[in-house]
């Protein structure tokens, strides 16, 4: 129950009374405690306000980007991409993934050029794989040029997706995937997908 307390022309200590009360009655702790536990609550509303300004910045941009996450036959979600202004192509939209990639018979397909070999390290040894030099990589109108894809071993799996989209697409934006609506948003402070 919320303690009675009435300021009749505020003195100094009265008003620390008020807040105290108020105070204790927020935070559901006695007076005596209210000091100690102060930091507590400042740091509960620090932590979800660090976590809401992504969301605020969401909000207040410009414009918001909406791209269709169409379920593969091997259950990855993909995204409309195109690819030197030809596409759509699916493409996974993974943000664990480094870089962007395309699959090998994708890249032979399409004739990306060759880029120079890559060593990757992974936790069960080290592989050297081809590199794909795409001159646009575009999500929903965003463009990418010049850009130097990883290439991947074609899929045993039933998955014909063309390749990745990565992190190197998206950096420095506010992804939000909306699963019961099958759609992504994402966008910068300027407010363009990436």
């Amino acid at each position: 129950m919320r303690p009675e307390v009435t300021n009749d022309g505020g003195d100094e200590d009265t008003d620390r009374a008020i807040w105290r009360s108020s105070m204790s009655y927020l935070t559901n702790l006695p007076p005596r405690r209210h000091r100690t536990r102060k930091r507590s609550v400042v740091n509960r509303i620090a932590s979800a306000l660090k976590f809401l300004a992504p969301v605020y910045a969401l909000i207040h941009t410009a414009a918001l980007a909406t791209v269709s996450l169409t379920p593969a036959a091997d259950g990855h979600l993909t995204v409309p991409t195109f690819i030197n202004g030809n596409g759509p192509f699916p493409f996974i939209l993974d943000t664990g993934a480094d870089g962007s990639a395309a699959y090998q018979w994708f890249a032979q397909l399409h004739h990306l050029p060759l880029g120079k070999s890559e060593q990757v390290i992974g936790q069960t040894g080290t592989s050297t794989i081809p590199t794909y030099k795409v001159h646009r990589l575009s999500v929903d109108g965003t463009e990418r040029q010049n850009l130097q894809v990883d290439g991947l071993p074609n899929r045993r799996d039933k998955g014909r997706e063309a390749g990745v989209v990565g992190n190197d697409f998206m950096d420095g934006a506010v992804v939000v995937f909306d699963f019961p609506c099958h759609s992504v948003s994402s966008c910068r402070s300027s407010g363009t997908f990436v």
